[in-house]
């Protein structure tokens, strides 16, 4: 969760005042300089609003739930209490305050605050306003997919060597990805080992040396949810690079269907003690041919030969062949 600031809760603590007069109500600012100030709005229909500084929406959008003004001229009042001044804002009012506005809320404010850059605060912003879209619910299966590309980081001997290899997209054909290796991550709530693979996977790509990590875990009432995995990974060790990158992609990964991934709870600990390392020449394949050009088949791996061990490091077998 975000770290440093209340703006969500400050935010509710003005909403309760219930202020429906016309125009811009109540409103507090957090920051002079750069400005951030949380109201409310005093528009029965999009009632709060988060107020920034220039340059943070590239432009006017609206969908059901939310509004963004890229230019707005409001009135603030400094935080010392002086005379209210006129300021040059960026403008966002929106239907309600959930956890996952709430979230992207303080995660922006956090952002401002922190010094990030003015990227990095761009793609929160378009995150929260990406909330209001319409989108398909997230199913479990996605949800624990992402836990275990999680979990594997919180699992390694060197988490910022691992962020560096992890995919910039999800629709990318390996999770984790070095010059001449891969890694695949799978995750499965079976009470077997069974993980479902394509023919874009396996067999490896001639020259290309692939491994799967393979999870098993159990949705648990007191387990653990996404949201408390990426907070263990950052706190790792991790450049600013990579934990940028670490939070881009969370992010973009739990907008999806927030709420959802806030309640889904799994087993962190029957998933950590039952990681295995597999060669994927030891998994069964379809073999594609030009009549067959395209695959997808479950495999259990119960009996598949593995090659976990002490010794086996995934971050030095996936960086080895570029370092030599």
């Amino acid at each position: 969760m975000p770290k440093h600031s209340k703006a969500s809760e400050l935010l509710a603590s003005i909403a309760e005042l219930n202020d429906t007069s016309g125009g811009l109500g109540r409103v507090r600012t957090i920051s002079d300089n750069p400005i951030i100030a949380v109201g409310y709005s005093g528009d029965r229909e999009l009632p709060y609003a988060l107020i920034l500084s220039m340059g943070l929406l590239s432009s006017d959008i609206q969908t059901e739930g939310i509004k963004a003004t890229e230019f707005a001229e409001i009135e603030l009042e400094p935080i010392d209490g002086g005379p209210a001044r006129t300021c040059e804002v960026s403008f966002l009012a929106f239907r309600s305050v959930g956890p996952g506005t709430a979230y992207f809320i303080d995660a922006i404010v956090d952002a401002v605050l922190g010094g990030q850059t003015q990227s990095e605060i761009v793609d929160l912003v378009e995150d929260l306003i990406d909330l209001f879209r319409v989108a398909r619910p997230l199913g479990v299966e996605e949800i624990v997919g992402f836990y275990g590309e999680l979990l594997i980081l919180t699992s390694s001997t060197d988490a910022d060597a691992l962020v560096s290899c992890w995919h910039g997209n999800p629709e990318n054909r390996y999770d984790f990805a070095s010059s001449k290796r891969r890694i695949e991550v799978k995750t499965t709530l079976e009470p077997r080992r069974i993980h479902h693979f394509s023919s874009s996977q396996l067999p490896a790509p001639p020259g290309v040396e692939v491994i799967v990590a393979s999870f098993m875990t159990d949705e648990v009432p007191d387990g653990e949810t996404v949201f408390d995995i990426y907070e263990r990974v950052s706190q790792m060790p991790l450049s600013p690079e990579n934990q940028e990158k670490l939070s881009r992609l969370f992010h973009k990964f739990v907008k999806k269907d927030f709420d959802r991934c806030l309640v889904t709870t799994f087993d962190t600990s029957l998933g950590q003690a039952s990681l295995h390392f597999y060669g994927s020449e030891e998994i069964p394949a379809v073999q594609t041919d030009e009549k067959i050009i395209r695959a997808s088949w479950e495999v259990d791996l119960t009996a598949v030969p593995n090659i976990t061990s002490k010794n086996f490091d995934p971050v030095t077998w996936i960086r080895a062949v570029d370092q030599s």
